[in-house]
């Protein structure tokens, strides 16, 4: 072989060989990536920057429900647990979640059952569509997963607030009124009597601190929250017009929100 066919050979493996490091790197790394909290194929979820905001993770309720839920982690923070609207998802907390998540929240969105992606229990597809009022009353035990796993978790013990929307908002209140692993409740728009959830009967404890915002054109929720108040006598804020639950999470009812867990 003269000189320059050996050069030749010589160029061509080396392209092969970067190649083929190349393609092991991608590899491994597309496998890291696909290994999630508690060893399921969950997704990190990355920034443009490539910083690690949230990661999607799978809770387990003890009625058989298999729930998505989205982790914002903080390292030795207090803890948030998100509860959305009939008829949404985990995404409607995001702008919350992330500006609580720079003050030092770990916070932990849900899909609610019968919501989203989640939509299995014990196997079988369930949509809230079909829910009876059971089901809905049910919702508590998503809440209690999310606790559970929180407690696996570096974050504050028994520190943990509950952020809910309309019916996520009554499943809050019932929830946190009973459970001592909560310290607060945030409401939005909750209501007397949501899909079977009744939180009228319910007594809030007085060592516990419960914020609600509600929009004073939103008539069922207004008079539901003028009423809870009036029980609680914990915070109130009204709003102009007539945006329902996570709609009314603009900028300074989300500033409100943080000065409420931060003061």
């Amino acid at each position: 072989m003269d000189l320059k066919k050996a050069l030749n050979y010589g160029i061509i493996m080396l392209i092969f060989l970067a190649s083929a490091l190349n393609i092991g790197c991608q590899e491994a790394s597309n496998q890291n990536n696909s290994v999630g909290i508690n060893g399921t194929n969950d997704t990190n979820v990355k920034t443009e920057g490539g910083d690690i905001m949230s990661q999607a993770i799978k809770l387990h309720t003890e009625d058989g429900f298999e729930l998505q839920a989205k982790y914002y982690p903080s390292a030795g923070g207090p803890a948030v647990i998100c509860l959305h609207q009939l008829n949404l998802n985990k995404e409607t907390f995001d702008d919350l979640a992330k500006d609580l998540n720079k003050e030092g929240f770990a916070i932990l969105s849900i899909d609610l059952r019968g919501h989203g992606n989640s939509l299995m229990q014990n196997g079988d597809k369930r949509d809230w569509q079909h829910f009876t009022n059971t089901d809905f009353q049910n919702m508590e035990f998503d809440v209690l997963a999310g606790v559970e796993w929180l407690k696996t978790q570096d974050t504050q013990k028994g520190n943990i607030t509950v952020i809910g929307a309309s019916i996520g908002a009554n499943t809050a209140y019932n929830f946190v009124s009973k459970h001592e692993e909560t310290a607060s409740a945030v409401l939005l728009s909750p209501g007397l009597l949501y899909k079977g959830i009744d939180t009228e009967k319910t007594i809030w404890p007085g060592n516990k601190s419960l914020l609600t915002v509600v929009s004073s054109g939103d008539s069922y929720a207004y008079h539901s929250a003028r009423e809870l108040n009036q029980k609680t006598g914990k915070e109130l804020f009204v709003l102009e017009g007539n945006k329902h639950g996570t709609y009314m999470l603009d900028k300074s009812v989300r500033q409100k929100i943080i000065d409420f867990l931060t003061s």
